[in-house]
């Protein structure tokens, strides 16, 4: 990939990992199968001019608090920035579709930037203007409900900005 890519080794930047638990908490949840190596090296890509370096991989929420339980996802958080990942992406309306609670996505990344204090540690993608559940085909791209979602998942987030806000469509 060129300059655009590559990957950060002992020279540059080291996102190396000697942490059995963090293995075992992957494996746990079954994200991985077997884990050989105690240390990953992650690719990075700089996107914005003069900005940080950001891992090639992001962590997906889209099951947080809902199909996978607050405590498995702060796990999760946790050991996705133990292994040098730096970006978070959820959506306002991530697992809405699901019995309980709405935004539980976002409130649960909050609670765990709030306990943390990591959110200097990275980009924060959210999503918004998704239609209802069961609406689908309305438009929800006018200026106030593209706010209204914004201002929710500041306030489901705890923070007072998003790094990058995408259109759900």
């Amino acid at each position: 990939h060129g300059d655009e890519a590559r990957v950060i080794g002992a020279e540059e930047k080291v996102c190396r990992t000697g942490s059995t638990g963090a293995a075992a908490a992957w494996l746990r949840i079954g994200v991985f199968s077997s884990v050989k190596k105690r240390s990953i090296n992650l690719l990075y890509r700089t996107i914005f001019q003069n900005g940080p370096d950001l891992s090639a991989v992001a962590l997906g929420t889209d099951y947080y608090g809902k199909l996978i339980s607050e405590e498995s996802a702060c796990r999760l958080l946790d050991t996705y920035l133990e292994l040098g990942g730096n970006i978070i992406d959820t959506a306002h309306a991530y697992s809405d579709w699901l019995p309980g609670e709405r935004h539980m996505s976002e409130k649960v990344i909050g609670r765990w930037l709030k306990s943390t204090k990591q959110r200097d540690r990275v980009l924060l993608a959210t999503k918004g203007a998704f239609p209802e559940i069961g609406n689908y085909h309305a438009s929800r791209l006018s200026r106030r409900d593209i706010e209204q979602d914004l201002n929710e998942s500041l306030q489901c987030l705890g923070v007072e900005q998003i790094d990058l806000y995408w259109l759900h469509r």
